[in-house]
């Protein structure tokens, strides 16, 4: 089953899924699974964990439908030095109103980008067997626009505030990132490349 809270991210799985009987795709949040307890082998949740308002229960939400000894993995940022192809359109857009973005009282994308936290987090939800490992991810683009016009695609909460703003915002938002853009990445020959970092976290449910 492939899950999330944006109906337009399912209907995009499951036109993908089409032809593959064996995938089905239904819309709901994290922290309720819409599954009866033991439903499935393994639960994967893919840069989802770190917005989570209570990680914790999220956590132990996909541990009550695992099966006995079933397998957990969340893929969440790493820290955020380590990801300047987004952490710098964030510092932009910070930087365009004087105030932190997101800010420090709202879940974002580097809210768990500590492998220590993650690990507790995940411990806490009731996993055994953590372990949490630091995978480089460095991300390739044309050019310093590519990338602009790539990244919002990558995070939604971004893409929805970018697109409240007024166009001449955006557009001082833009040449900003774009500046630091240019300091921030190396050339490449087919571009431009950002260094990145993922966390892969991932443990077992008791054997219940």
């Amino acid at each position: 089953m492939l899950s999330d809270d944006a109906p337009e991210m399912v209907a995009v799985a499951a036109r993908r899924a089409v032809g593959c009987p064996q995938v089905s795709t239904a819309v709901f949040d994290q922290s309720e699974i819409l599954a009866e307890d033991g439903r499935f082998d393994a639960v994967i949740s893919r840069h989802g964990l770190m917005f989570a308002e209570d990680s914790v229960g999220a956590v132990r939400e996909a541990v009550r439908v695992l099966r006995p000894g079933g397998s957990f993995a969340a893929m969440t940022w790493g820290p955020r030095d380590m990801n300047p192809w987004l952490g710098l359109v964030l510092d932009a857009v910070g930087e365009q109103f004087g105030v932190p973005f997101p800010p420090p009282n709202i879940r974002g994308p580097f809210s768990l980008d500590d492998a220590s936290l993650l690990a507790s987090v995940l411990e806490g939800g009731g996993l055994e067997e953590v372990a949490v490992q630091a995978l480089q991810t460095p991300m390739h683009a044309a050019s310093i626009q590519a990338w602009w016009e790539r990244v919002p695609q990558l995070a939604g909460p971004l893409a929805s505030a970018l697109g409240a703003m007024e166009p001449e915002v955006r557009e001082q938002i833009a040449q900003r990132a774009m500046a630091a853009g240019a300091d921030g990445s190396r050339a490449d020959r087919d571009g431009v490349v950002f260094t990145g970092s993922v966390l892969i976290a991932s443990g077992r449910a008791p054997q219940r």
